[in-house]
């Protein structure tokens, strides 16, 4: 074996068959590059904007309330909102938000989510349970 290339050299008399000269195939082994190259890539066309932080508060008190109610699957809507000191009806809109897509909570918390959204859409929206649906209803690209 060799970095270039890899030679087999067949002796017939080791097989059994005399009076047959040895003789040596060479394999070139082809050039390889390497298996994974690093690319420095630059999207010129998206600029990139802060999260909005109303925006992201939200999405963390959205997934407070989910932990809360599925902490306490036991006890009413009303129990947890009173020990909390919470209206029971915004931890009503709260946990109904908490089942965003999670394209949704990735735009929110990059800042790339629709220009239009905003607290009071996402609280007050009928938000169904299917992500590509809500998705289209919030303004998100197929």
């Amino acid at each position: 074996m060799h970095s270039s290339d890899m030679a087999l050299v067949v002796k017939p008399s080791a097989l059994g068959i005399g009076g047959q000269p040895s003789w040596t195939l060479r394999i070139v082994l082809p050039v390889r590059s390497p298996f994974r190259k690093a690319k420095l890539r630059i999207d010129a066309g998206q600029s990139a904007s802060a999260p909005d932080g109303q925006l992201v508060r939200l999405v963390a008190e959205v997934l407070e309330v989910q932990r809360l109610v599925l902490a306490n699957l036991h006890l009413s809507l009303n129990q947890p909102a009173l020990r909390e000191g919470r209206c029971r009806k915004q931890m009503a809109k709260l946990l109904r938000a908490s089942w965003l897509s999670l394209r949704i909570v990735e735009a929110v918390t990059s800042g790339s989510q629709p220009k239009s959204m905003n607290r009071t859409q996402l609280l007050e929206a009928e938000l169904p349970l299917n992500w590509v649906e809500q998705e289209w209803m919030l303004g998100f690209a197929a």
